[in-house]
């Protein structure tokens, strides 16, 4: 259970259907849209996975990060380091139910999944006028993009007219994130200078 922000970049000429416009942009990153089936895991993704993981516990533990138990860090860790890609594949597919012809294992969840639910504003309901609101109204959750890099506003997620999501990183539970990007502040910064007379729109996403 995890809410978190997501800043919808709105053209101008979009205001008229905003509730529309909204929907359309974040339809492809519905969990509830399901996909044709997929291969979904590999060997090579378990290695994949493993490095990341190692790499992330490594992070952690370095900048002894307050949000995590760092004992149960250095455990995990430990016990990654000793995983092999084909025992982490073999620990996933025991418990899969749907596989292809060549014993792969498939899924139809949406490979692009954000969100379950969203709300305008919400728990931020008014956070980019730098003032409470209670209304969920478009108006006091929406400023121009200059305005929001003047007021130093980063929502978690950006998702641009072009329809494409970037995001600080993967959300796992209690808003603890599972990938970083650590150059997301200025990225943000970035993607909101370059729609200039655009507008950002901020909702409350969950997943």
């Amino acid at each position: 259970m995890t809410h978190f922000t997501v800043g919808i970049i709105v053209p101008n000429d979009r205001l008229s259907n905003l509730v529309g416009f909204v929907a359309a942009q974040m339809e492809p990153y519905c969990e509830h849209t399901e996909a044709e089936p997929y291969v979904c895991y590999s060997v090579g993704k378990a290695e994949a996975e493993i490095k990341h993981d190692i790499h992330r516990l490594e992070r952690i533990i370095e900048r002894e990060d307050p949000d995590y138990d760092l004992d149960k860090c250095r455990a995990l860790l430990a016990k990654l380091r000793s995983t092999t890609p084909e025992e982490r594949y073999l620990e996933y597919v025991q418990h899969h139910e749907s596989f292809n012809a060549r014993g792969e294992p498939l899924s139809t969840y949406n490979p692009k999944s954000k969100w379950d639910w969203y709300v305008i504003g919400g728990r931020w309901d008014g956070w980019i006028h730098g003032r409470e609101a209670s209304g969920e109204a478009a108006e006091d959750n929406m400023a121009t993009t200059e305005q929001a890099r003047e007021r130093g506003i980063i929502p978690h997620a950006i998702v641009t007219p072009e329809g494409d999501w970037h995001e600080r990183g993967q959300l796992g539970w209690w808003a603890i994130l599972v990938t970083e990007n650590e150059d997301w502040d200025a990225q943000a910064r970035e993607i909101l200078a370059a729609y200039t007379g655009h507008f950002l729109l901020i909702l409350d996403a969950h997943i």
